[in-house]
């Protein structure tokens, strides 16, 4: 084998999904010496002589790489950037025949800021700001979801030239801002897929389903789906089966009611007959037997309602199969290059937050898309539209993209290989998700993260507390939100009521803190006893008055108080503040020191002084011998 391929071979392969000059961003000679280069050739060699697996050469090669990438940023900076991100790409794409890289993470911290500055990277931002490609809320919202974050901007964008995704009415919205994520879409007409508007209504009675629920808990019995059963041909259309007949293979409907496909301002029940019998006739294809469609499948009674809010997943991990139907996607011609896969990760189904839950839950996934012809097509999500791991022949927009949206298909009980907890992937895939009401949110939460006996009708800081027993761990940094927490004192006062205002964290942590059942959170911690001319260095960061009166008192009386660094992470560079847990000192005990939770502060303190100590939060504020 010609191990100069692992230097060469690469940069053509990969140039090309961003139509970039090879001369300018892919000039290996200008970032390595020729020396360099001969080491790393015969490091390689060494290896595979030595039998060593061609991955692992692979491995240490991109390590040596790396390594040396660092070393030359920090010496030839203004040289080195204009190639910069043409090697990390090469770098990151051989990763994907071999095992993970960690210091391919070390290299994007390295850079800091300067990330921002890079040829590539800035040109991308103003070319997101100039073209107007769909709705750039949820681009942005997309980038920060990948796992390279700003880096995988300019592949999305490389693949996204010439297509058309169909959202011309979100041209004002911003990077913030969707101004069409709140809008009311329960008063929205009905669709007519038949463009005719005059076709008859469907109905199907809702007090059929009201006598499938039961209210109270001890007369639940095992899930039994609420699916109707549909007419075996299109010329039977009278014949649905009620709900109480139990379907054996019915597909699930998951969609947008922005589309039209909700119960709109007809009475519930009632359906445009053009529309079930669209459902119909795609469940027929699918060979399934019934749908489920929350549109006709939700009972009217209130307790009742809420007993199904609180299940609804289950009807979807239940189905033969999911329908995602997307008016956008539907509109989205097919092509096997990777960017419907973009395209279903910019689109109004995907953005939404019960939707996530359905695709969470769902087994098989199909979506429909638009044929070159212009007929409907069915793909498959996992088969025909999302790209395998490491498959290091598809357009890196297509990997990445990929990897959110398997992410949200995933388990939340365990930590993966990289440390990443399950806390951090429920809240990376319902972060950006947008619902018509604040409390969804969090039934979406309590749902995904599998609470026992879960209700829908649960408060905000009962289902925070629910998740966090649930997973019992968390980041130190989480701790750093700087939001008004649940309580003032004692177990839980370390907590926001909104699992979403824990603070999320880009870089990943080794520590982490465990979570008690009555509250009370503990882990390693680097602590640092506050003195007064570090209390002159610091100052609140918190949403709201109160907290800021009350972390200003306590930096003030400074004799007691502690400060608490993530233990694993690294101090901010250049100009950049730090952020620190303000705690005050309850008691030194031998299972380590109890502390009470004030909130955090930013400023410069030397956290080389600190000393790496268990700390107890949220627990009991008894007096010592008390």
């Amino acid at each position: 084998m010609d191990v100069d391929f692992l230097l060469d071979g690469p940069f053509n392969d990969v140039s090309g999904c961003y139509n970039v000059d090879l001369d300018h961003s892919f000039d290996i000679e200008k970032a390595f010496s020729r020396q360099r280069k001969t080491d790393l050739v015969t490091l390689l060699r060494r290896g595979l002589v030595n039998k060593v697996h061609l991955m692992d050469a692979l491995g240490i090669a991109v390590e040596f790489c790396a390594e040396l990438y660092m070393s030359s940023w920090r010496n030839e900076k203004l040289v080195f950037e204009t190639v910069w991100f043409g090697v990390y790409e090469v770098l990151y794409w051989i990763t994907t025949a071999s095992k993970s890289c960690p210091q391919l993470d070390k290299i994007q911290q390295t850079l800091g800021e300067d990330l921002h500055s890079l040829p590539a990277i800035r040109d991308a931002v103003e070319a997101m700001s100039e073209r107007k490609i769909g709705c750039q809320n949820r681009l942005w919202n997309l980038v920060m979801a990948t796992e390279r974050s700003i880096v995988d901007l300019p592949s999305i964008l490389s693949i996204l030239q010439g297509i058309s995704l169909g959202q011309e009415r979100h041209q004002d919205c911003t990077a913030q801002v969707c101004l069409s994520a709140h809008n009311n879409t329960t008063v929205l007409r009905q669709l007519h897929i038949c463009g005719r508007e005059d076709c008859h209504e469907k109905q199907f009675s809702p007090y059929e389903l009201d006598s499938l629920y039961h209210t109270s808990q001890t007369d639940r019995s095992e899930f039994v789906p609420k699916a109707w059963g549909i007419p075996k041909t299109s010329h039977d259309q009278g014949a649905w089966r009620s709900p109480g007949l139990k379907c054996e293979r019915y597909m699930a409907i998951s969609h947008v009611w922005s589309d039209g496909t909700g119960m709109g301002l007809k009475t519930p029940g009632n359906v445009n007959s053009c529309l079930s019998n669209f459902f119909a006739k795609l469940a027929r294809e699918l060979d399934c037997d019934g749908i489920w469609w929350d549109t006709i499948c939700i009972p009217t009674e209130r307790d009742k309602r809420r007993i199904a809010l609180s299940t609804m997943h289950e009807n979807y991990a239940n189905a033969k199969c999911t329908l995602v139907h997307d008016r956008g996607l539907m509109n989205f011609t097919w092509k096997d290059d990777g960017s419907p896969c973009i395209a279903l990760a910019l689109s109004t189904w995907f953005t939404r937050g019960w939707t996530a839950l359905e695709l969470w839950a769902s087994k098989s996934v199909k979506i429909l898309f638009r044929t070159a012809s212009g007929k409907l097509c069915i793909k498959d999500l996992d088969t025909d539209i999302i790209t395998k791991q490491k498959n290091r022949f598809a357009h890196p927009a297509h990997s990445a993209v990929s990897i959110v949206i398997r992410r949200i298909r995933g388990e939340f009980g365990v930590a993966d290989s990289d440390g990443e907890l399950p806390i951090d992937h429920l809240l990376a895939s319902l972060k950006s998700r947008n619902t018509s009401w604040t409390q969804d949110r969090m039934i979406l939460a309590g749902l995904m993260a599998g609470v026992d006996n879960f209700d829908a009708s649960w408060s905000q800081p009962e289902i925070t507390k629910s998740i966090l027993k649930k997973f019992g761990s968390i980041k130190a940094t989480a701790l750093l939100h700087g939001q008004v927490t649940m309580c003032n004192s004692g177990p839980w006062s370390w907590c926001p009521s909104s699992i979403f205002e824990l603070k999320a964290v880009a870089h990943r942590v080794t520590f982490r803190l465990e979570i008690k059942d009555d509250g009370a959170v503990t882990g390693i911690w680097r602590s640092i006893s506050l003195n007064r001319e570090d209390a002159e260095m610091l100052q609140p960061f918190s949403s709201h008055i109160s907290d800021v009166s009350r972390i200003i008192t306590a930096l003030r009386d400074s004799k007691k108080g502690r400060l608490l660094f993530p233990f694993g992470c690294r101090p901010a560079s250049g100009k950049e503040h730090d952020y620190y847990l303000l705690v005050v000192d309850l008691e030194e005990t031998k299972d380590g020191r109890r502390c009470k939770y004030i909130g955090t502060v930013m400023g410069r303190v030397d956290v080389r002084k600190g000393v790496r100590e268990l700390i107890q939060l949220g627990t009991e504020e008894t007096e010592p011998g008390g």
